[in-house]
């Protein structure tokens, strides 16, 4: 029995010992820390302020998260212009000066501020449902709104949720045994392994990572409901005219490498073609990334999305991408002012 008792000590003992070597080797790989709970709601989630990350799974990056849990190099109180965007606004792929929320301020040349208030796991719908409490942060209410999305098929369910304050709210399990686990570096990079592409491969079943859902299936394409986009772009109209803002969405898509070296987008014409028809109807500024990101890979041979330790033209937006979004948004700007 003494015997038994020790061969588990043992084992124990080498497993504890593994998984703090792993942990020590992935810190310099990869290392997040875990969101808590926004107690200002405006977002769902934050990062704990002033922490840091490192990242080496799609080029490699780091930096430090301002005091508020945002990725910015300091909290800016009362911004002119505040950006709302999903993992590709947050930017923690590339440094932080090379955001296109940094691009835009850069461009801007402190004419007006601009704070990044991007996060991981928020799309559009996420977004748009928190849009009002993000205004009331302020004494003075942003000059701009912009509104960055990967995906422009609008649907009724969420449109209902946001129109109505109803739209669920993503938890943050910053505690117990689950936040505990977290907080381990080799048990964060080998969740962030499975649910990037690792389990698809070990259980031949697709994952969705969550990166980019644009992907074209004509299976999938559903009839229209076109009163869902009266009904989130009238939203959007009725907050610019109560906050007296002005809202800008930009929409970037992956492109897709056609076998003779040629691209295209990766959406469904109908669903972008809806999303422009309705923003122009209601007068809400819209920019299509499209035939910019296919300019600059004919002429500056660049894919807009892709890292060097990932795959081509697939995964988050890269430096290249974010510079291209900075300027069209700087250009944007200009042209709503002149």
């Amino acid at each position: 029995m003494k015997k038994i008792i020790l061969e588990l000590l043992k084992i124990i003992g080498a497993g504890i010992t593994s998984i703090i070597v792993l942990s020590i080797l992935c810190f310099g790989y990869y290392f997040i820390p875990v969101h808590i709970e926004n107690e200002m709601h405006n977002t769902d989630f934050v990062w704990p302020k002033n922490s840091i990350w490192i990242k080496g799974t799609e080029g490699f990056s780091y930096g430090r998260f301002d005091a508020k849990g945002y990725n910015n190099k300091e909290v800016i109180d009362n911004p002119d212009i505040i950006v709302l965007g999903s993992s590709h606004t947050i930017g923690t792929q590339v440094q932080q000066e090379e955001t296109f929320s940094s691009i835009l301020a850069d461009k801007l040349k402190g004419k007006y501020t601009v704070y990044n208030m991007g996060m991981d796991d928020h799309t559009l719908y996420n977004n748009s449902a928190n849009l009002k409490r993000n205004l009331e942060l302020y004494e003075t209410t942003p000059k701009y709104v912009i509104l960055e999305t990967y995906k422009v098929r609008v649907i009724d369910s969420d449109v209902n949720n946001i129109v109505n304050d109803t739209f669920p709210v993503k938890k943050s399990y910053s505690n117990g045994l689950i936040g505990k686990l977290q907080r381990i570096p080799f048990f964060r990079l080998m969740y962030f392994q499975l649910t990037h592409g690792l389990a698809e491969k070990l259980l031949d079943k697709k994952v969705d990572s969550g990166i980019t859902d644009n992907t074209i299936n004509n299976e999938e394409v559903k009839i229209v409901e076109k009163e869902c986009y009266d009904k989130l772009f009238s939203y959007y109209r009725d907050i610019e005219k109560k906050y007296n803002t002005d809202i800008i969405i930009i929409y970037h898509p992956n492109l897709i490498m056609n076998e003779d070296g040629s691209v295209v987008g990766n959406t469904n014409n109908e669903d972008l073609e809806y999303f422009k028809y309705y923003s122009n109807k209601y007068k809400i500024d819209f920019i299509d990334m499209t035939d910019d990101f296919i300019d600059m890979y004919y002429n500056e041979y660049h894919l807009p999305n892709g890292f060097t330790t990932g795959l081509l033209g697939s995964g988050h937006i890269n430096k290249y991408g974010h510079e291209r979004m900075g300027i069209a948004l700087y250009k944007k700007i200009l042209e709503m002012e002149s």
